[in-house]
Order: structure tokens, then sequence, then C-alpha cells
């Protein structure tokens, strides 16, 4: 990897083949999130809350929040089907 500030999660597997990596990551154990963590749809800007149906968004994507709108850089978000991801 050429990021060398970024550190993979504890368990995760590297194998360098020829020409690539592959990098094996677990899914973290998950946490349900209590009504408290949960961020209403409402205090997104007005040009975002169009994408969702749903009053609150979900732990992943509370968890992506911070990066998809506070920072410059590029994000991969892997997540299982039905954790509703959602494009901005």
């Amino acid at each position: 990897m050429s990021n060398k500030k970024f550190e993979l999660p504890e368990g995760s597997l590297k194998r360098s083949k020829k020409g690539y990596e592959e990098i094996h990551v677990s899914a973290p154990k998950s946490k349900p999130a209590a009504d408290g963590e949960l961020f209403p749809i409402t205090a997104l800007p007005a040009w975002a809350r169009a994408a969702f149906t749903v009053p609150r968004l979900n732990y992943v994507q509370i968890n992506l929040y911070p990066v998809a709108f506070g920072s410059e850089e590029p994000i991969l978000l892997c997540a299982p089907t039905g954790a509703r991801k959602v494009c901005f």
C-alpha cells in the first residue's frame, strides 16, 4: 500500500501478488445504535436530504458522515447489502 499513514484493522489479511495486493478486512461486530446516537436527516444540508426516505442515519451512515462532509479525501465504503449506503 502506498499510503503509509493508513493502518489496517486488527485481524486483516494482506497478500502481495504479482502486480497487485489483496487486502481482506473482516466486517466489524455490529453495534445497534441507541436512539440518542441516531442522526436526524433534517440535520443534513437540504440538497442531501432528498437521497433519504428514512428519518435518521443508521450506524454505518453516522460513522461515514464526518468524513464525507468534512474532508476532501476519497472514500471507499464497504458495508453489507441492506445497510442503506447512499452516495452524495
